[in-house]
């Protein structure tokens, strides 16, 4: 099939509006069935490329979504992780619990309304409100005491609206940090990566350092994540 005639479920609200049951879990790729016919070889490269860029895992992105062994969406996702990993790599998936031909008809007159995450409705509307070029520019005023820069990625963005993340407890991370290891950022090497751990909110925010050609930084936030006694082998910053 094209991808045009396969609906493309961009949050748990398309399966909410079309009353289709799921349940979240995890597989292997060995046995999918591959039904898109027409795979966009530059988009699946350009995931390859974000993966090995920035050392993400499969849990960094959405879930594909599976009926059965056969993939409904998320196709360039999962071509990705089989040329990077291989066939066994263990990925989230979102199964529907109806026929093939049942989530066709269903979904069949859903229009996506933005996104590319699995959102719940309270966090849909809440991340339409968040104001990231407020954000972005708090951010860079902070870090400018060290002639810093900070960069929020799409990725960065996607996982905050995903995990729902408190902007205002993002922002309480940073400024500890930022009070606290503020100068010895500006030691660390070019592509330096390191971690904040929030001890208060639990928040675990992976960063690189990026040092420009007239040692001004960037300072680039990988993901987000909340969860307690997060452990990695980066070096942690924690505040």
């Amino acid at each position: 099939m094209l991808r045009k005639d396969l609906p493309q479920i961009n949050s748990s609200i398309s399966l909410d509006w079309a009353r289709i049951p799921y349940r979240f879990g995890n597989r292997d790729l060995r046995g999918i069935e591959f039904v898109q016919t027409d795979t966009d070889e530059t988009k699946i490269e350009q995931i390859v490329q974000q993966i090995k860029w920035l050392k993400l895992t499969p849990t960094d992105f959405p879930p594909i979504i599976m009926i059965g062994d056969k993939l409904l969406d998320g196709n360039h996702r999962a071509l990705a992780y089989i040329r990077v990993w291989g066939k066994e790599i263990v990925v989230p998936v979102v199964w529907l619990d109806v026929t093939w031909d049942t989530a066709m008809i269903c979904l069949k007159d859903y229009v996506p309304g933005g996104g590319s995450v699995m959102y719940d409705r309270t966090r849909l509307k809440e991340s339409r409100s968040i104001d990231w070029k407020k954000l972005d520019s708090y951010l860079d005023r902070l870090f400018s005491v060290i002639g810093a820069d900070v960069t929020m990625s799409k990725h960065f963005k996607d996982r905050v609206f995903e995990r729902n993340i408190d902007v205002n407890e993002f922002v309480d991370a940073m400024k500890a940090f930022f009070a606290k290891y503020k100068f010895k950022i500006t030691q660390l090497d070019n592509r330096a990566e390191r971690l904040i751990k929030h001890i208060q909110t639990n928040l675990n925010i992976p960063f690189v350092i990026y040092v420009r050609n007239n040692g001004n930084l960037d300072v680039m936030l990988k993901t987000i994540m909340k969860k307690q006694n997060f452990t990695s082998t980066t070096p942690a910053y924690i505040v």
